[in-house]
C-alpha cells in the first residue's frame, strides 16, 4: 500500500489506497465467502420499460468483481428477472480505470452543458423551461 501508516478505517483512505488494499487482500488474504453468490446490490438505476440496472459487488471463484446487470420486471409473477445478454463485469484491477472513465464522461458532459449555456436562446418554450430550471439549480 502507498501509506502503511494509515488507519484501518477505510474512511481515511484515498480511492487509490482502497484499491491497493483490495488488491492485496485478494492476492494475500483468505478467500472471502461472506459475499452471497448473487452479490450485494450497491446501487439501482431505474430505466424505462419496467427495467432497472443493478450494480452489485459479487464473487466468482473466490474473486470479487463489480457486476452491472439489467433486470426486467415480470408482471406474470411480480418479480425482477435478469435480462439475457445485458450484463457486464468490472474486475478489481479495472476499477480505478473505470472510475477515471466516468470522471472523463462527467467532465465532457459538464463542458457540453457549459457550451449549451453560451448558445443564444431562440425564445421558444423549451428555452424558457431551460432557463427556469437553470435558475433553480444550486451550483455552489
Amino acid at each position: 500500500m502507498r501509506n502503511k501508516e494509515k488507519s484501518k478505517n477505510s474512511d481515511n483512505l484515498t480511492p487509490g489506497d482502497k484499491l491497493d488494499l483490495l488488491r492485496w487482500s485478494i492476492n494475500h488474504g483468505k478467500k472471502r465467502t461472506s459475499i452471497p453468490t448473487d452479490g450485494i446490490v450497491i446501487g439501482v438505476l431505474p430505466r424505462e420499460n419496467s427495467r432497472e440496472t443493478r450494480y452489485s459487488w459479487a464473487i466468482y471463484n473466490g474473486r470479487p468483481y463489480l457486476r452491472i446487470q439489467v433486470f426486467q420486471y415480470d408482471v406474470r409473477d411480480n418479480s425482477w428477472r435478469p435480462v439475457k445478454g445485458k450484463c457486464d463485469s468490472v474486475r478489481v484491477h479495472e476499477l480505478g480505470r473505470v472510475l477515471g472513465y466516468i470522471q472523463d464522461a462527467i467532465d465532457l458532459a459538464t463542458a457540453q452543458a457549459m457550451a449549451d449555456l453560451e448558445k443564444p436562446f431562440s425564445g421558444d418554450e423549451s428555452d424558457i423551461d431551460f432557463i427556469k430550471e437553470y435558475e433553480q439549480m444550486d451550483l455552489k
